[in-house]
């Protein structure tokens, strides 16, 4: 093979990895993408469980390991930008992939996850406190 050809290849496959690169959001600009945008879905790929203990204002919960989860994807409105996160990165970023392989353009991942995101101190929305019996 050609050493042109090969150049352009590896060329394309660098550009490929720089426009996912772009998609990973670091918090402070993923929250600042969420407040200014109005038609967005904010996706929470984590399990019910750890979506209680706290999430993100304005998520849906759709579980990474549920098996209906491709189908529920499949749901999203390609139309409008889906903002996506986990507790680190790993699942989010995986769905982000899936989404892109789906027909999906417009998906942006949280940069280290919620983990991150209470790193910087950004706001959670904290789960409900049951109510203490009067006696």
């Amino acid at each position: 093979m050609p050493k042109s050809i090969i150049i352009v290849v590896f060329l394309f496959l660098l550009s490929l990895g720089f426009a996912q690169a772009q998609d990973v959001l670091a918090p402070a600009v993923f929250k600042k993408q969420i407040k200014k945008k109005r038609k967005i879905q904010l996706i929470d790929v984590r399990k019910p469980e750890e979506y209680a203990e706290g999430h993100l204002k304005n998520a849906q919960n759709i579980d990474y390991y549920a098996e209906d989860f491709k189908a529920r994807l499949a749901q999203l409105n390609k139309n409008k930008p889906i903002y996506l996160y986990c507790r680190s990165g790993g699942r989010s970023g995986k769905t982000a992939t899936m989404l892109r392989e789906m027909g999906f353009s417009n998906v942006y991942d949280l940069q280290g996850g919620i983990t991150q995101w209470k790193n910087e101190k950004l706001p959670v929305q904290s789960p409900a406190i049951p109510l203490q019996e009067k006696n």
